[in-house]
Order: structure tokens, then sequence, then C-alpha cells
């Protein structure tokens, strides 16, 4: 996270089961989606609609939210993603999607994430229990 962006509230994303796209994609980079502003929102919007997207002057997360973006409404119209909470035909950036598929979907694809939304979705490894009863003979 840079240029000042106020990081996520983990205590409450965690806590969330499905969030719009831009909310997801806000987390992602580690940027608190509650605090983007209409700059934000446009750039985004620009990027859904092939316009230029930002500026010289953006930070490196929104660049990274812009990039993420189409990649992700792409998935969002294939079902079999499993990404949205239901079948759009249309995806856009209200879409909700279900945070736990669009983290694995995330690392499937190689994005970085913060640390936070990485171990708060990652598998655990099982533990195995060394029996200490002796097998029974027969």
């Amino acid at each position: 996270m840079s240029s000042g962006a106020t990081p996520p509230d983990w205590t409450r994303w965690l806590t969330l089961r499905q969030l719009p796209a831009w909310q997801c994609l806000a987390l992602s980079v580690d940027v608190e989606p509650d605090t983007l502003g209409v700059d934000s929102f446009m750039v985004l919007h620009a990027a859904d609609s092939e316009l230029p997207m930002g500026g010289q002057g953006d930070p490196d997360w929104l660049a990274s939210m812009a990039k993420r973006q189409s990649g992700l409404i792409a998935a969002l119209a294939d079902s079999k993603t499993g990404l949205a909470v239901r079948a759009v035909k249309q995806p856009h950036l209200d879409t909700p999607v279900k945070l736990a598929a669009f983290v694995a979907w995330a690392r499937k694809h190689k994005w970085a994430l913060p640390k936070a939304l990485k171990d708060a979705f990652s598998e655990p490894v099982p533990k195995t229990k060394k029996s200490t009863r002796k097998p029974a003979k027969s």
C-alpha cells in the first residue's frame, strides 16, 4: 500500500462473506474500501469503459486495482469460477462477489495479496495425530 491510502479494518472486512467487486479489488491492494473517493471510482470506471485510465499522479494501488479489474470482471461472467454470488450476464463493479472464492481465485492467478487477506483464507494444513495406542495383535 502506498500514497497515503488507509489500510483496511481487517476485523470488519474478514467477517463478511460477500462484497461488491470493487471492494474486493480495494482489499486486494490493501486499501480500506470505505476511504475510496470519487477520483478512484472515475479511474475504475474509465478502466471499465476502456477509456484512458488515470494519470501519472495516481497512486500505485489505484493503478493495480484498475489493472486487476478487467480480469475480475471477465471471471465474474464465467459461472464456472464460482466468484459471483449469483449468475450475471453483465458483471460490473457492484456485482456481489464471494470473498473466500475471490481470494482463492486471486491466489490462483498469482496476485500479490495482503497478508491478512491471504492468512484468513488459507487452507490449514491438516495435522496428523500420532496415535499412542499400540496396534491390536491378531
